[in-house]
């Protein structure tokens, strides 16, 4: 095969369920309210994003995008297809749909951050740990001198801990970081996805949008106290998988009114990184709308 320069990390097969006639699909851009008409091919791409740099030679592997695409993104579309006709699918099947999410879940930029930001809090925390003791403070500064390029700009250990502890300590981490995060996560997280219920929700009266991190996980109180895991990923305009990681239950469809399609919308809205696609401009405008209205509730709070 090819070697694809830009990358999708939503699936372009994925994205064409919310395509119109033409092929094209709503795109929202979050970050201005801008929603225009585009081709799938056109959204949800970035240049090399799953290729390493091989320190041997002066180019791209392309071994990640090539799995993603023959052994997880190909298999998936038939049982997409057959979920969206309201049909069960078997053990062998839900598992890998189950791992056809979960790789959605952890190949976005969404999980990219995700993961940095928590590898930056925990090397943060070591070299607080480490400035107690200076011979092997001052071994691991020479050995991650590139990663920790704000230390070179302080003077003493106080003045490193300050900086540390202000955020002033700019961390670096190599994509290869969070890809390798991607294919440890995914399998357990299958697994789980697999083991649980599924059910079917079916929109009546309007319709489900996606985003660029359309597996949405959420935690609801119970009423005898504690919390559930809750994982929704949208199909189809027309029906978005529910899988309930408490219960074992059998596959079931439901029907969605409106009140619950803007539930499951709104949690893919709260999700979303900056991107929303679907059929219908309206929908897509009042999602924005909520989006604008919740950064002024935060600004209001900070």
């Amino acid at each position: 095969m090819s070697d694809p320069k830009n990358q999708h990390y939503i699936q372009r097969a994925y994205l064409h369920r919310w395509s119109d006639v033409s092929g094209d699909i709503y795109i929202c851009d979050l970050s201005n309210g801008n929603i225009h008409k585009g081709p799938a091919k056109s959204a949800a791409w970035k240049k090399y994003y799953y290729c390493l740099e091989d320190p041997a030679h002066p180019e791209y592997r392309f071994e990640i995008e090539e799995f993603l695409g023959n052994d997880i993104e190909s298999p998936a579309g038939p049982l997409i297809d057959k979920l969206d006709a309201e049909m069960d699918l078997s053990p062998e099947e839900k598992s890998h749909l189950a791992l056809y999410i979960a790789f959605q879940k952890t190949r976005v930029p969404f999980f990219e951050k995700f993961s940095n930001e928590l590898a930056e809090k925990f090397d943060k925390e070591r070299l607080l740990k480490l400035l107690n003791n200076e011979p092997l403070f001052e071994r691991f500064i020479a050995e991650n001198a590139e990663k920790y390029k704000g230390l070179a700009k302080v003077s003493s250990r106080e003045e490193m801990i300050r900086a540390i502890e202000e955020n002033r300590v700019q961390m670096k981490y190599p994509r290869g970081h969070s890809l390798k995060n991607m294919l440890q996560l995914s399998l357990p997280l299958s697994d789980l996805y697999a083991q649980r219920q599924w059910i079917l929700l079916e929109a009546k009266g309007s319709s489900f949008i996606t985003s660029d991190n359309p597996a949405v996980t959420i935690s609801l109180a119970r009423k005898e106290g504690g919390t559930l895991g809750e994982t929704t990923f949208p199909l189809s305009p027309k029906h978005c998988v529910l899988i309930d990681q408490e219960s074992q239950g059998k596959f079931a469809v439901t029907e969605e009114g409106l009140d619950g399609i803007r539930e499951i919308n709104r949690r893919t809205l709260l999700h979303a990184t900056r991107y929303l696609f679907g059929t219908n401009k309206e929908i897509l405008e009042e999602c924005h709308k909520e989006y604008m209205r919740l950064q002024s509730l935060r600004l209001v709070m900070t």
